[in-house]
């Protein structure tokens, strides 16, 4: 019994001392809760393609249409030729090289590094901007053609964002814009130029993921269609030619896309 009284005593003493440190020791505060871009009015952002998958189909003219006697029509018709439809599948962070055209009889979105600025309205469940993206490639190996090809897009969309005041706030997107680019060529015998211009349409999904308040991981599912139009220039011997703007294919473009954001007043 004197064993147990003085087990029971220590016991309600350890206890005691216990809650003690428990009432004198200040409470943590607790960790701030992140809003999701609350009270911000701008948005910066970036993003590229981290998979996509392209298909493009010819829509040119025919040669076997073509009055052989009108060299400016054959130089339209060589510009935006028929041929099979083109699938291409890729996989990266802004692959940005002239490779990744394939051919040179379209001249199709590339995909890279696109960079965009937004306004935030709606009670900071909408924002309104655009993106733009800019390329630039050169081939020159000494020996053959000099190729140069530059390309661009300029891109203004509306975001719907929701969960409003959440971590990760699901979004869905609608932009209409305008892409275009040219190649040119050039060697002895003379210089070539082929001139590109789509618009384009487009919608995605996803999810921007908010690290803290006015700094966000954006990750979507997105589709985008262009039609681009294509014009041909050639210059020999003091000689100019200049094909009419034709059609030259129908492009579905579906990607997997990965950025971040950041949300400023």
């Amino acid at each position: 019994m004197e064993i147990r009284g003085w087990a029971t005593l220590a016991g309600s003493a350890v206890l005691f001392f216990g809650l003690s440190l428990t009432l004198a020791t200040p409470a943590q505060a607790a960790p701030k809760r992140v809003e999701g871009a609350i009270g911000a009015r701008f948005r910066f952002h970036a993003a590229t393609d981290a998979f996509g998958f392209q298909y493009a189909v010819p829509r040119g003219q025919d040669f076997d249409d073509i009055d052989d006697a009108d060299p400016e029509a054959l130089l339209g018709a060589g510009a935006t030729a028929q041929g099979p439809a083109i699938n291409r599948l890729g996989v990266g962070l802004g692959r940005l090289s002239l490779a990744d055209e394939g051919s040179m009889q379209i001249l199709r979105p590339m995909p890279g590094w696109s960079v965009g600025f937004g306004a935030m309205f709606a009670e900071y469940r909408a924002v309104a901007g655009a993106r733009v993206h800019v390329a630039y490639d050169s081939l020159d190996d000494g020996d053959g053609p000099r190729l140069g090809l530059v390309s661009g897009q300029f891109v203004p969309y509306v975001r719907w964002l929701g969960r409003a005041g959440e971590r990760v706030r699901p979004y869905g997107e609608l932009r209409v814009g305008l892409g275009g680019g040219a190649i040119r060529q050039r060697n002895d015998a003379g210089t070539g130029v082929l001139r590109t211009l789509y618009p384009t349409v487009g919608v995605e999904a996803g999810a921007a993921i908010f690290v803290v308040d006015y700094f966000s991981v954006d990750v979507g599912l997105g589709a985008d269609y262009f039609a681009p139009f294509g014009r041909a220039k050639a210059e020999s011997g003091g000689m100019t030619l200049r094909s009419d703007w034709l059609r030259s294919a129908d492009v579905l473009n579906a990607a997997l896309t990965v950025g971040f954001s950041v949300w400023f007043s």
